[in-house]
């Protein structure tokens, strides 16, 4: 699987010092500007809801892998900062050096100019500049680590001798290892690794080698932290991402939607030659040189990596409503990025002035497009063409007006308060402003990570400030008004952009008297609906039954939304009960159902009931 490539060196090939030369200043370039969006524009909602996350440290995470909400604690840690240029400085260095990792890879599958094609084709895509490489989220360390994997086994599969095979194979592992700790997309690593081992009639001897067992072993222990996390937490993470797959009807619209937006995400100018290119090379086979002077089956191993996150996650938008993560299909797009880099350096000689315009007019229209965004969010210019409220640009703006109002009412310094949202999104917002000064919940039935940074069981009486605008006024009453004594408004403020206003009013409520154990009497009812706060779970049931008229001695059975959680055996009129609950824990904020079953059909009701919360 050798390619001798001295002819083509030098008929292709600008001197290998320019070419570098290109790169490193092409890195330059594009992480100065980098730089210049994470100074302007202030946290995304996303990024201030993995701030959030990030103040407290955990084995695990609920919805991703840990290492970049560690990477995230560590740098305001050190630095003792949270200025959004310094949270997002080792992230746009991931990135920097994942433009590396383009240009190495480029090389090793073509030439000096195959690899520096490649990493400008990487720059080009609105969603690598502008998210994966300029935000604090894991796809910058994920595109890092993986590409650093590939590398590795472009190693194995094309030039075995550099070292023995089990050393080889457990630098994969180690950094595989790695890349699982940043996301659950790793997995096609794996697979796409494992096709084409058994496509490619070369590197089939590899099936039953040790050497690719001992990586997925070394994988799995550098992995250990999120397995005991999920463990700990009934395997929180995992369900809540395999859920993600699921959906019970066909839905072409959601389907569209999702192909239309990843390529607009990846820009098409970049992503419908890529997929050309891709398909392509998938019909040439698994040992054909692809495109000329490559080494054999190499263009096939990418597209084997390629096609699964591509396929994937577009196939499951046809039936679960993926909404707008169109990002999902990142890692397979970066993938076909080294084929039509290996074209468009072949094309260079007969087709210059195409590939360089294709090349300028694509960087141009995405730095544009970029730079509307930026200065838009920045100055508000062009607030007139976006409807009311409905500006996408509202989820970088800084709740400034929410940090003043709880400065000028004192809410810092009131003791046993907490500071709340009412859905995951709002709850990073207020946290970008609230910063660890008070404990911050999100009384949502989905707060995410941020329900593991407060233990709500043991704040039995606290008072809350809540702050919400997605919700109604009506709706966040009504839901605040069952785990809270006494609810009342007592504000509101509105976002200001150079003096417009830049989104619906935040209104902010308190809560008086957190209701966090139940106790009811007087009750003569046989459902007892109740509502548990995030990461809480019922612990005890205990009190009174009535039965009318009395009966001969029965079972009855205690559900809980209809599961029986303990039986009760009733010997007269009015019988003392005592269950401990099995576990029922959920993270997010939900309405449960206690009632009573008998058997017999005899009537019963609650007298008293108690009701003890944990944790």
């Amino acid at each position: 699987m050798q390619l001798d490539v001295a002819n083509f060196r030098h008929r292709l090939l600008a001197p290998k010092g320019q070419i570098r030369t290109a790169v490193i200043w092409l890195i330059i370039v594009t992480a100065l500007y980098r730089l210049w969006g994470a100074w302007a524009i202030d946290l995304v909602i996303g990024e201030a809801y993995y701030l959030s996350s990030a103040r407290q440290l955990h084995l695990g995470y609920f919805d991703q892998p840990p290492i970049f909400i560690w990477v995230i604690w560590l740098t305001k840690t050190l630095t003792g900062s949270e200025a959004p240029i310094i949270l997002r400085l080792p992230f746009i260095l991931m990135f920097s050096g994942a433009t590396w990792m383009f240009y190495r890879i480029g090389v090793r599958f073509h030439s000096e100019r195959a690899g520096l094609m490649t990493a400008i084709i990487a720059n080009i895509p609105i969603l690598f500049t502008l998210s994966i490489g300029s935000w604090m989220q894991p796809e910058a360390p994920l595109t890092l680590l993986w590409l650093v994997v590939v590398w590795l086994l472009m190693d194995i599969f094309w030039t075995p001798q550099k070292r023995t095979p089990l050393l080889s194979w457990l630098w994969v592992g180690a950094v595989l290892g790695l890349t699982f700790m940043t996301k659950y997309q790793a997995v096609f690593l794996l697979y796409g690794t494992g096709l084409f081992a058994l496509f490619n009639k070369d590197a089939r001897k590899w099936i039953l080698h040790p050497g690719p067992y001992l990586a997925i072993a070394v994988s799995v222990v550098i992995s250990l932290p999120v397995l005991i996390w999920n463990m700990q937490n009934d395997m929180a993470s995992f369900a809540f991402q395999g859920s993600r797959a699921l959906g019970d009807q066909f839905r072409p619209d959601w389907l569209l939607r999702m192909i239309v937006g990843q390529i607009i995400y990846m820009t098409p100018w970049i992503a419908l030659p890529a997929l050309w290119v891709g398909a392509k090379s998938l019909f040439k086979g698994p040992v054909t040189s692809y495109p000329e002077n490559t080494p054999a089956g190499m263009g096939f191993f990418f597209v084997m990596l390629a096609h699964g996150p591509i396929v994937f996650f577009t196939m499951v938008a046809a039936w679960s409503d993926t909404q707008f993560h169109f990002h999902w299909q990142a890692p397979g797009y970066m993938m076909l990025f080294p084929i039509l880099g290996a074209i468009s350096a072949i094309l260079w000689d007969k087709h210059r002035a195409v590939v360089l315009g294709w090349l300028a007019i694509g960087a141009f229209l995405s730095a544009l497009v970029m730079t509307a965004l930026i200065s838009h969010t920045v100055t508000g210019w062009a607030r007139d063409y976006f409807p009311a409220g409905e500006d996408p640009t509202n989820g970088a703006l800084r709740w400034t007006e929410l940090e003043d109002f709880f400065v000028s009412e004192g809410v810092f310094e009131q003791e046993n308060t907490f500071i709340a949202g009412y859905f995951w999104t709002e709850c990073g917002m207020i946290d970008n402003v609230v910063r660890g000064k008070l404990p911050l919940a999100c009384l949502s039935d989905d707060p995410r990570n941020i329900a593991f940074n407060i233990d709500l069981a043991a704040r039995e009486g606290n008072d809350a400030y809540v702050a919400a605008v997605m919700h109604s006024d009506a709706a966040v009453m009504a839901g605040l008004s069952k785990v809270f004594d006494k609810v009342e408004r007592v504000g509101e403020v509105t976002l200001m952009r150079y003096g417009a206003a830049a989104m619906k009013p935040i209104r902010i409520y308190k809560g008086k008297g957190l209701r966090v154990n139940r106790q009811f009497t007087d009750l003569d009812a046989s459902t007892v609906e109740l509502t548990l706060l995030p990461r809480t779970q019922i612990a005890k049931l205990s009190g009174k039954i009535l039965q009318t008229p009395a009966s001969t001695p029965q079972i009855v059975d205690v559900l809980i939304d209809g599961r029986e959680i303990g039986k009760v055996e009733l010997s007269g009129i009015e019988t003392e009960f005592e269950i401990t609950a099995p576990r029922n824990w959920a993270v997010g904020m939900r309405d449960v159902m206690i009632e009573l079953n008998s058997p017999s059909g005899t009537p019963l009701v609650f007298e008293q009931l108690s009701v003890t919360i944990s944790d």
